[in-house]
């Protein structure tokens, strides 16, 4: 029977639902959980999109990843945390940014990148921290 595993045979009649609750889609064995990183309604199984994910089997929706998180590709499982130098200030987002010349993010998930006081700077792009003036030298304002 197509639908059932290789080697197993199906005995006597089995009752299949006229509609799939949400989460689950029709199969032959009747209704089964969609898989991870994908959902179900109206019996379509689609996978999460881009900035989506879902952990669990039998999602009737995927969460959009929550700021410091991003997911780029489709059928993402979970949200990956933004890496030091790097930000995401919105949820439902498909790629971290890097922190502008000027700005850091020392920590894994961030949600913004600090400015660089005065006295320190960041010349760079995705910097992890800012980094001190030469000693006769000095910033005169910040994000410098």
């Amino acid at each position: 029977s197509p639908g059932l595993p290789e080697g197993e045979c199906l005995l006597g009649s089995l009752e299949i639902p006229e509609v799939c609750p949400d989460g689950t889609h029709l199969q032959a064995r009747g209704c089964v959980p969609v898989s991870p990183g994908r959902y179900s309604q109206d019996e379509k199984e689609v996978p999460c999109r881009p900035g989506y994910a879902a952990a669990d089997a039998g999602s009737s929706a995927c969460a959009p990843c929550v700021a410091g998180t991003a997911a780029n590709a489709s059928g993402a499982l979970s949200c990956a945390l933004c890496q030091p130098g790097s930000y995401v200030a919105t949820w439902g987002e498909t790629d971290c940014r890097q922190c502008e010349p000027g700005r850091a993010a020392r920590d894994v998930g961030a949600t913004t990148c600090e400015f660089c006081p005065v006295g320190f700077y960041s010349s760079a792009q995705g910097a992890l921290e800012c980094t001190p003036c030469a000693h006769s030298m000095v910033t005169l304002e910040m994000a410098a």
